[in-house]
């Protein structure tokens, strides 16, 4: 007997089962806003504090909110 659900055939149940119940285009957007935390977060790090990093993070932050507010419409 082959097990369904250890079985490499593909179908919607298997797909939603490995990706959480996230689309493609969510998962993007949770992978582009942590990819976006750890480069702020290095900023900081690097640069010594928050203050001397502010003005490299006025276009990430930007981007942060236009990556918020497209995972909003898409829920």
């Amino acid at each position: 007997m082959i097990n369904k659900e250890t079985s490499g055939s593909y179908s919607p149940e298997n797909r939603e089962h490995k990706t959480h119940g996230l689309s493609p285009e969510k998962t993007f957007l949770f992978t582009a806003e942590s990819i976006l935390f750890l480069v702020l977060l290095y900023l900081v790090i690097t640069n010594g504090g928050v203050t001397e990093a502010l003005h490299l993070w006025i276009p990430f932050v930007l981007g942060g909110i236009a990556l918020f507010l497209t995972s909003r419409k898409i829920q």
